[in-house]
């Protein structure tokens, strides 16, 4: 962990798609992948952790931003 300063600039949610699930996460798991099963494909990547929080009724709220097209092709092109 570090600590930075900075702003929101603008919004990029037409990129990545950032959902809310029941999944069970638990804190430190920000940034793992989540997997499915795939008849024929075996364990496949549908997204990663991105963050847990706990609503104002106690319920946990998990977040998971969904593997898609954009996301895919700048992982691959990482150097």
């Amino acid at each position: 962990m570090y600590q930075t300063t900075g702003y929101i600039q603008r919004d990029r949610s037409r990129f990545l798609d950032l959902v809310e699930t029941d999944i069970d996460v638990y804190k430190g798991q920000s940034g793992s992948p989540v997997y499915s099963y795939r008849m024929g494909y075996g364990y496949c990547v549908e997204g990663m952790i991105v963050a847990t929080s706990v609503k104002n009724d106690g319920e946990p709220r998990n977040f998971i931003i969904l593997m898609n097209n954009f996301l895919t092709g700048f992982i691959n092109n990482l150097p």
